[in-house]
């Protein structure tokens, strides 16, 4: 049975099954190998792959369950090894998710800030490996385009002294993930390291006000093991008095945060937020909310242009 005989039975099948409403779009990552995306009635986006050693798959769902996605489906292989997927949702703006060989699916993310209004298909266009660029009309009838560089991340080094109860440590760096990637920046976790700190499980953080930090705090941000000059150090400890979900209040020339044990999948990017120069908002759709991440109610949370330039200019991205 040839490929496009077995293509169109798969095609059938979820037409069938599904009730496919969007295009089929197909992209080809190599030679040998072809991944096909569709969207179906329930607003899900839904996938199969062939390659000349298996064959065809069976369709799956995408990325998390993610529904009320409106648009033709965009993809691109930045690489053999790499889709990045693109999609108009049903509130008009631009969503995003990618696979990579080395750690699969990412979770949907909204791209470049929240831009609404924009009706046309999505065209991206990759000049190299580690670029893209997005091209879309608006309803102004003016072309609007937003970019993504590799060069531009944050490096992270990791310090346990406990680990998280509520949301687990690798949930809070993909939540991280999801939302710096949206604007362009890579999160790179550089080392991970557990510290024996019983003294400092329990983080005396005072006001938790940039540029005021205690005696207890300087101890902790003095284990900076791994961490260059312009890298951010996050510690992973038990509580903080008074109790919050983490603090980002740190001593000149050590750029790091604390998260909490009762830290929501946010915390860890709204704390690192602080450590670029962003200030609390009054706005739960945001990651900068000063109303506590755990009532963020747009997930995944927005950064707006503004917040976006301050982040790139910070000397921690590079």
């Amino acid at each position: 049975m040839g490929c496009g005989e077995r293509l169109g039975q798969l095609v059938q099948r979820l037409r069938r099954r599904r009730g496919a409403r969007s295009p089929i779009t197909a992209v080809a990552r190599n030679p040998n190998h072809l991944d096909l995306f569709v969207t179906g009635t329930d607003g899900k986006i839904y996938s199969t792959w062939w390659d000349q050693s298996v064959g065809w798959v069976n369709w799956f769902n995408v990325s998390g369950g993610a529904a009320a996605l409106g648009s033709e489906i965009t993809a691109i292989a930045r690489n053999p090894n790499h889709l990045d997927l693109f999609v108009t949702g049903t509130d008009s703006r631009i969503y995003s998710t990618w696979w990579d060989q080395s750690s699969g699916w990412a979770n949907w993310f909204n791209v470049s800030g929240g831009a609404a209004a924009l009706t046309s298909p999505i065209t991206p266009i990759a000049r190299n490996p580690d670029h893209l660029d997005l091209f879309v009309t608006g309803t102004d009838g003016r072309i609007y385009s937003t970019w993504w560089d590799q060069s531009e991340a944050v490096r992270v080094h990791v310090k346990v002294l406990s680990e998280p109860t509520t949301i687990s440590r690798a949930q809070m760096t993909q939540s991280m993930r999801d939302v710096y990637a949206g604007v362009g920046i890579d999160v790179v976790i550089a080392s991970e390291e557990t510290l024996n700190l019983p003294l400092l499980n329990d983080l005396d953080v005072g006001t938790c006000v940039v540029g005021s930090t205690t005696a207890e705090q300087n101890d902790l941000f003095g284990h900076r093991n791994n961490a260059g000059a312009n890298d951010i150090c996050v510690y992973f400890l038990r509580s903080t008095v008074p109790p919050l979900n983490g603090c980002a209040a740190h001593p000149d020339g050590r750029p790091a945060a604390v998260i909490t044990s009762v830290a929501s999948p946010w915390t860890m990017g709204h704390e690192c937020g602080h450590v670029l120069g962003l200030v609390h908002v009054n706005d739960n759709d945001r990651l900068m909310t000063g109303n506590g991440t755990w009532n963020i109610t747009n997930p995944p949370p927005d950064l707006i242009q503004s917040e976006i330039n301050t982040m790139i200019a910070s000397p921690l991205t590079s």
